[in-house]
Formats: C-alpha cells, sequence, structure tokens
C-alpha cells in the first residue's frame, strides 16, 4: 500500500479534480477517435480514475489496464502537457506508459493482468471486466493491453492497434457477505 504524505481521501479528492473532459470528448468526438457513446466514455473514466488510484496505492506493482482503460490512458497523453501536469498533480511524478509488456510472455501478462483484476476487486469491490456489457454493441472483451505502468524510463507510442487475445476468466463484482 502507499505510504504517502497525502491519505487515500486527499489523493482521490485531488483525482476528481482532473478534468478529463477534452479526453472524453476525443473519443467520443473525434473523427480520428474510437467513436464512442458518451456512456462508454463516461463509464471508462471512472474505471481511468480508479486505475490511477491503484497506480498511487500500489506504486511498486505492475498495474496492467484493460484494452478499454488502455485507449482512453493514450488519449490523455496524447494531451501531452496536461498529462504531465495531472501526474506530477496526482502522484509527484510521470507516469511512464511501458507498452512492450508482454510482447514476449503472453504467460507473464496474463499473470499481471489477473494480478491487476484482484487489486480492482480487492479496492472497489467490482472489476473493470464490467466494461465489457458497456462495449458489448462493438463485440469488445475486456482483455490486457500490451501496456504496463512502470517507473522505468522507458515510454514508447503507437502500441494502440496492438493487443494480445487473452481469454481470461474472472469474478465481475465481488459477493457481499450475507
Amino acid at each position: 500500500m502507499a505510504s504517502k504524505e497525502m491519505t487515500r481521501r486527499q489523493f482521490e479528492r485531488r483525482l476528481s479534480m482532473v478534468d478529463l473532459e477534452p479526453i472524453k470528448y476525443a473519443l467520443v468526438k473525434s473523427k480520428d477517435g474510437p467513436q464512442w457513446t458518451g456512456r462508454q466514455a463516461v463509464t471508462t473514466e471512472i474505471w481511468y480514475r480508479r486505475f490511477h488510484t491503484l497506480i498511487w496505492l500500489y506504486p511498486n506493482q505492475t498495474i496492467v489496464p484493460t484494452k478499454h482503460i488502455d485507449e482512453f490512458w493514450h488519449n490523455h497523453i496524447l494531451d501531452t502537457e496536461k498529462y504531465f501536469q495531472d501526474c506530477i498533480s496526482l502522484h509527484g511524478k510521470f507516469v511512464h506508459h511501458f507498452p512492450y509488456l508482454g510482447t514476449d510472455d503472453k504467460a507473464t501478462l496474463l499473470t499481471l493482468y489477473q494480478s491487476t483484476l484482484r487489486l480492482f476487486l480487492d479496492t472497489f469491490n467490482e472489476s473493470p471486466v464490467v466494461l465489457n456489457e458497456t462495449f458489448v454493441s462493438r463485440n469488445s472483451q475486456a482483455k490486457a493491453s500490451m501496456c504496463g505502468v512502470t517507473t522505468a524510463s522507458l515510454c514508447g507510442a503507437g502500441c494502440a492497434n496492438v493487443r494480445p487475445s487473452l481469454n481470461t476468466s474472472v469474478i465481475h463484482k465481488r459477493k457481499s457477505p450475507d
């Protein structure tokens, strides 16, 4: 868990202040974008914010986003100045995008992805796999992307078109204890 000067509540308050409207606009309205529906963009924004919470809570772990969270992330990164300022505000450092994770070792990628899904489930009581329901019209599945978060100095671009095909079996929502 994160041992920061900032409490989780303070972090989440700061995270809620990050303006992601331009990113959602690009995902929905841009002719060059994926042309998501408004609902898809809003739902993915929630999970993208949660993704940043996991990065903050678990700074020494590789957090592997789903395909849709990764696409949201890519669009945030494209606004380089904003992304840099948001990272510094949230994490105190630039959060690098490492697109090569899993290119050679799909088993490692799957293990890291499943670990990330468990962190989502443990932290938020549900998994981002529920994004499948939002994107079902596009015949999409929540998949691990080729991207992982790393504090290494490597940062790549242009990996949005490369995705592994992983069929994962995960718990969608933690059941409440009776």
